[in-house]
Order: C-alpha cells, then sequence, then structure tokens
C-alpha cells in the first residue's frame, strides 16, 4: 500500500474543475495516503496529440518526464485517458535518452480509482460513508 503518493492534477481539472483535483486528494488522505502535488505540473500532452500536434505535444511529455523522473512515488491521475496517454504513448514521444525515464514513470502511474483498489486494496467505501449521507455518489471517468 502506498503511503504517499504525487497527484497529477491535469489541464483540465487545473483550469476547469479543480474541486475533482481537491476531492481526490481528500479521498486518498482520508484513506491514510499523503498526497504531494508537483507545483510545476502542466499537461500530459494529450489534447495535442489527439489533435495530430505531436511535436507541441512531445514538448510537454519531456516536461512531464523532466518532473517526474526524480519522484519516487506513484503517480495518480484523476483521468483515465490522461493515465493511458503517459503508458501508452510516451516512449514514442519522448527523447531517447529519457526512454529509461518513461517506462519507470509508466509503470508508477496510476488512474485515481485504478490506486484505490489496486494499490490500496479498498474495494467498499461504504466505511468511508459521511453520517449525515444516506448514500455515496460517485462518478467514473
Amino acid at each position: 500500500m502506498p503511503d504517499k503518493v504525487s497527484l497529477f492534477a491535469t489541464c483540465v481539472l487545473n483550469n476547469f474543475y479543480p474541486e475533482v483535483a481537491i476531492s481526490a486528494a481528500r479521498v486518498l488522505s482520508r484513506l491514510g495516503v499523503e498526497v504531494t502535488v508537483q507545483a510545476s505540473q502542466t499537461c500530459c500532452g494529450q489534447p495535442f496529440f489527439n489533435s495530430g500536434h505531436w511535436s507541441d505535444s512531445s514538448k510537454l511529455v519531456n516536461k512531464f518526464v523532466s518532473d517526474y523522473s526524480s519522484c519516487d512515488t506513484d503517480i495518480v491521475l484523476p483521468s483515465g485517458s490522461c493515465t493511458s496517454m503517459i503508458r501508452n504513448h510516451y516512449s514514442a514521444l519522448c527523447n531517447q535518452n529519457d526512454f529509461g525515464n518513461v517506462e519507470d514513470i509508466s509503470t508508477r502511474t496510476f488512474e485515481f480509482t485504478e490506486c484505490i483498489t489496486h494499490k490500496l486494496g479498498i474495494f467498499d467505501l461504504s466505511p468511508f460513508k459521511s453520517e449525515t449521507a444516506e448514500r455515496i455518489n460517485v462518478t467514473y471517468h
């Protein structure tokens, strides 16, 4: 079970839905995980990649790799598509001398709910329900 993770909030959450990133950090904290955030984080590069601008995407890929290659914790993202970008496309877009770092980062990158289930081994969130709530509302991306 990880005792500490780095939360990559994604560009969409940072710019449009910061409360989602804050909620993800709160949930992880409530589950006993210390959450850190890289102050220099920006974007995984997926918007450029999906638009066919691979050169621009590559710049963000290299920044992400630079930011997280010295990080010694798991990296948690509240976005399945950004997690997929890192795991499945970074090796084709990174600087060749960073390929080893990309492989390492890919093995330490987890989507938020994947972290909760596969890394923390929690499959039932009902014990964490608020005393004032009748049910737990969950949204999965």
